[in-house]
């Protein structure tokens, strides 16, 4: 199996900086200019540590992001979950590179994190609240990549309505019927009521309401919403093993009122 192209960098700047350090150990140098050369050591162990933890990212992007567990599980992982562990991934790197490299105590780093993490918690908190919002999304999973979903926001009367393209750190990504890209942020995703149409079954049932002129004859306007919807149900456009049904439900000053029942699939961006 050919490794990833993605894999030859970190692992050529890994090896160079290891040989890097072993040289400059193995050199006269420590002898005649000992504070210089063990800043250089060190200085190349810090990039040989970066470089390993890149390494181990990109190593857990290739094989488990996108071979083991879509194989496995059948699932394509949104971006979100792959930031969240390499970020985890590289803050350890660096925290174990600060105490082995420069004899930084982990309490200490533990301790100025935690105070700068105040400030920028304080700073950003919408971000943030974005952010965990989305690691709930994901842990929770409400809906998934290329689930068709309906999502009911307060203060917002009509709905918005597609298919999920991508949960990153900030935002939801839907793709409306109309080939529009709806950016919704991750806290807003997760005080709104979501109903997802693609689970647990890819097909479900809509109502859709025709308002024709109240002149028109009921009977013509039934035969012919009736024989085209079955020619629609025919030609594949609905799915089900029955045709949609049609009806006429309610008469009013604008018109007369024909209910479409139907059962379509919600992954597809049309009805």
């Amino acid at each position: 199996m050919t490794p990833p192209a993605s894999l030859i960098a970190p692992t050529a700047l890994l090896a160079a900086t290891l040989a890097v350090a072993a040289l400059v150990a193995q050199s006269g140098l420590p002898a005649a200019w000992p504070r210089w050369a063990g800043l250089g050591v060190r200085i190349a162990e810090s990039l040989a540590w970066l470089a390993g933890a890149l390494l181990v990212i990109r190593l857990v992007n290739a094989l488990v992001w996108e071979r083991l567990v879509p194989h496995t599980a059948g699932l394509r992982m949104p971006r979100l979950l792959r930031q969240f562990v390499a970020v985890l991934l590289f803050l350890l790197s660096v925290a174990a590179m600060l105490n082995q490299t420069w004899d930084v105590s982990i309490a200490t780093v533990l301790a100025t994190t935690g105070v700068l993490g105040l400030v920028l918690g304080l700073a950003l908190r919408n971000i943030l609240a974005d952010f965990f919002c989305g690691i709930a999304l994901n842990v929770e999973q409400p809906f998934r990549l290329d689930d068709f979903v309906l999502l009911r926001m307060r203060g917002q009367r009509d709905p918005i309505v597609g298919i999920v393209r991508e949960i990153n750190w900030r935002s939801t990504r839907v793709l409306t019927p109309e080939d529009n890209l709806i950016s919704v942020p991750n806290s807003v995703v997760a005080a709104a009521i979501v109903e997802n149409l693609s689970f647990p079954s890819p097909v479900s049932e809509q109502e859709i309401d025709i308002v024709l002129d109240w002149s028109t004859s009921s009977a013509l306007i039934e035969a012919v919403l009736t024989a085209a919807v079955t020619e629609a149900w025919a030609l594949g456009a609905t799915a089900g093993d029955k045709p949609p049904k049609v009806r006429i439900c309610r008469i009013a000053g604008a018109g007369v009122t024909v209910d479409r029942n139907t059962n379509w699939t919600g992954r597809s961006a049309t009805v």
